[in-house]
């Protein structure tokens, strides 16, 4: 099955990792709305990224990354340092982060998008944040709105960041999130009560990403589940945002996206959700044999769901 391209717009933060592991110091293009932009753009949709960063050598590193993939729209001021983040890996290649940021933007409204994405740092920063705000408000009848919460708990109080993960869900269509970002936000709470709740209070779909324990989805008529792929791990840095562009890429092949398709949206039946689940779960497993946030191409990823 060939997936139908689609005008798409990400909001976010574009930053620089410093990988730490062994002693030695590497840094890779990073940031979730940088790496899930790239993901669709190697994926064939057209792709327009609103981010900030600097004209500092970090900050060349990031257009060159992202050139003939995604167009670049700018906010903020150009002698900002490029932000960075410092990526400590575990032994199981798990990462931990400490943060340099800049997210004080304003950006021109885009014409026509089908999709809009946000999340991570740039939705929830000051002052920056009003922005992404203002501009879900305005594409939230116009476009199908994804958000990945993406929580950083250690630059994040938990009561501000419950509320502001609140706010974004009147916005938003579609909700991928971790089990980490939930036990965190929800002590608790299990996953599933969280999902009925925002269903109820819009959302249409929600996709929930558990580790090595695979993942989950629900929409207001079905569920599916499937198990981790079998993959040799790197790292796991951007496994998420691949997911995150896999989803987006399975909703378009799906033609169940624009604000013309929430039917289609909503009609998802249990093996169109398994399909989702598996061409998401398979992007970020490829994405995970590579060193730094990698998303796979189209000749990597094909179409992973059952026809």
């Amino acid at each position: 099955m060939t997936a139908p391209v689609a005008r798409i717009l990400v909001i976010g933060e574009s930053l620089i990792d410093r990988v730490s592991k062994g002693g030695s110091e590497v840094e890779h293009v990073g940031g979730s709305p940088a790496n899930v932009a790239l993901g669709l753009g190697r994926l064939g949709h057209p792709v327009t990224l609103l981010t900030q960063f600097g004209s500092d050598r970090r900050g060349r590193l990031i257009r060159e990354h992202l050139r003939g993939d995604v167009e670049l729209v700018q906010g903020g001021h150009p002698d900002t340092p490029t932000s960075t983040a410092l990526v400590t890996m575990d032994d199981k290649g798990i990462p931990s982060y400490v943060f340099e940021l800049a997210w004080d933007v304003a950006f021109p409204d885009i014409a026509d998008p089908r999709i809009v994405h946000t999340g991570s740092l740039g939705a929830y920063l000051e002052p920056g944040r009003d922005e992404v705000t203002r501009l879900l408000r305005h594409y939230a009848s116009r476009a199908t709105v994804t958000f990945d919460p993406n929580l950083r708990p250690l630059i994040m109080d938990r009561a501000t960041a419950r509320s502001r993960v609140e706010d974004l869900v009147e916005f938003a269509d579609v909700i991928k999130v971790s089990d980490e970002d939930l036990a965190w936000l929800h002590p608790g709470v299990a996953p599933e009560a969280i999902a009925a709740q925002w269903l109820a209070e819009g959302v249409e779909l929600v996709a929930l990403t558990r580790g090595a324990d695979g993942a989950e989805i629900w929409n207001s008529r079905s569920h599916a589940r499937v198990s981790a792929n079998s993959v040799d791990v790197v790292d796991t840095v951007g496994a998420g945002d691949a997911f995150m562009s896999g989803l987006i890429d399975a909703l378009c092949t799906l033609n169940a996206v624009g604000p013309d398709r929430t039917c289609e949206l909503k009609a998802l039946d249990k093996r169109q959700l398994h399909a989702i689940l598996s061409h998401a779960s398979t992007s970020a497993g490829i994405a995970v044999g590579h060193a730094g946030a990698h998303p796979p191409t189209r000749a990597e990823l094909g179409w992973c769901g059952q026809e």
